[in-house]
């Protein structure tokens, strides 16, 4: 693992982390790269006083990309009103590599600026507009999600900015400076508690989530939770148990829950039906997950059900077919191809929110963690039909994947790509585990 990327979490590298600071101490930002002018107090976050201190990174480079997202949590000791430029972060390199996020020294103004490319301003974001949400001596978060022409800017989880189409091109910077301008002036006054860059583009739920410390925990947040090892299940075998205690799902057929899993033989009866799962009935979002091993080669019929709500041609179900995997919600569906022949430990997740306002917005797959392109066929409905007293089932008999079903889980709610990545890295370690 990178040195440059040891203070964020497995699910923000796998998010495309490439740049973490905690501030935690003085060996950590050595240790990182970092060298730090001034005598400030480092003790999980820097105290910068505002005339010598700051923290130099050199030879980023490949850190920091055309496509960027910045995380920077700060605790400022001056008010927007100040009469002076205060820098967040600069940056030095090639003509078109600079990054800046300052607050301007403008008596009439005080804007908060957010340049990309060397000096092109991509908005100077007025006093009266960022002031109600700049908080003096307390915890405050900047969140930027920038690719040239759509960039978007959070201040304490309110948006600032959105899709601002100013267009820049864009190098990879040499050096950042976190508390000054590059030649050393302008230096922030204040605590710099943490820095993040990375190479994807934020969510605006992603932001709200960093700024409310609430990005891991919606596992507190499930529907359904369902390990499915030979621990979880009743004494008798005839139901598997799910851990939020609100859907324990009733086995039937010959095979029961092993080491390996829930085994869907394919071969009749094979399934686990959870009864009426009134959640996802009229349901507006969802995020349903998957952890399993296949046991026939992917994409190799239509048909093979791994989960199904259906009345009639009002349904949500997620099969597979000669195509790829799909999730199909009452007609409509979308689908995405498998390119490796994954045989153990694949992760599916499929996150519906029906406040978007496009196919891509509505519904998207993830495959092991990471997002991947689905294709559409109709248009993506706002809700799901009302599938009351219909059961939710894994598996469908003799048209079921024959496969090690090993974890279900259900949210209301759509996860964020950060929230998908960290459930299955979750997944697999509680596999290692439990052996």
């Amino acid at each position: 693992m990178s040195k440059l990327v040891q203070n964020c979490t497995a699910a923000e590298r796998m998010r495309g982390c490439t740049f973490a600071e905690t501030f935690k101490d003085s060996s950590s930002i050595a240790l990182n790269g970092g060298t730090i002018s001034g005598t400030p107090i480092v003790k999980d976050g820097i105290n910068l006083n505002g005339t010598t201190d700051r923290v130099l990174y050199q030879s980023l480079g490949r850190e920091v990309q055309p496509t960027i997202s910045i995380v920077v949590e700060f605790v400022p000791d001056f008010a927007t009103t100040e009469d002076a430029t205060r820098y967040i972060i600069d940056s030095s390199g090639p003509a078109s590599g600079r990054i800046i996020i300052r607050k301007d020294n403008n008596a009439a103004s005080n804007t908060l600026r957010l340049y990309l490319g060397q000096t092109n301003l991509i908005e100077a974001i007025a006093e009266a507009t960022y002031s109600p949400y700049w908080y003096v001596g307390k915890r405050n978060v900047i969140v930027v999600s920038s690719i040239s022409g759509a960039t978007n800017m959070w201040l304490n989880g309110i948006q600032l900015l959105t899709n601002d189409t100013t267009a820049f091109t864009y190098d990879s910077i040499t050096s950042l400076y976190v508390g000054s301008t590059n030649s050393g002036t302008s230096f922030f006054d204040g605590r710099i508690l943490s820095l993040k860059v990375f190479n994807t583009l934020l969510t605006a739920q992603e932001a709200l989530d960093i700024y409310n410390n609430t990005t891991y925990e919606y596992m507190n947040n499930a529907i359904i939770n369902l390990p499915c090892t030979h621990e979880m299940h009743d004494p008798t075998n005839s139901k598997a148990l799910d851990m939020c205690n609100n859907y324990d799902a009733t086995i039937t057929g010959a095979t029961k829950l092993s080491t390996r899993g829930y085994e869907i033989a394919a071969s009749g009866t094979e399934l686990l039906s959870f009864g009426d799962v009134t959640e996802l009935n009229s349901a507006s979002s969802f995020t349903i997950s998957f952890l399993f091993d296949p046991q026939v080669v992917l994409m190799s019929d239509t048909g093979y059900f791994i989960m199904k709500l259906i009345d009639s041609s009002t349904d949500l179900r997620i099969y597979q077919s000669v195509l790829g995997f799909i999730c199909r919600i009452t007609g409509t569906h979308g689908l995405f191809n498998i390119v490796d022949n994954v045989t153990n430990n694949v992760g599916i997740s499929f996150v519906f929110d029906g406040s978007g306002a496009a196919n891509a917005d509505r519904l998207k797959g993830y495959l092991n963690g990471r997002e991947v392109a689905l294709s559409y066929t109709g248009t993506i409905p706002a809700t799901t039909y009302d599938l009351v007293t219909k059961p939710l089932t894994i598996g469908y008999g003799a048209t079921g994947l024959h496969s090690y079903m090993k974890h279900f889980i259900l949210h209301q709610e759509p996860l964020t790509p950060t929230q998908v990545a960290d459930l299955h890295i979750s997944l697999l370690k509680e596999l290692n585990y439990n052996g």
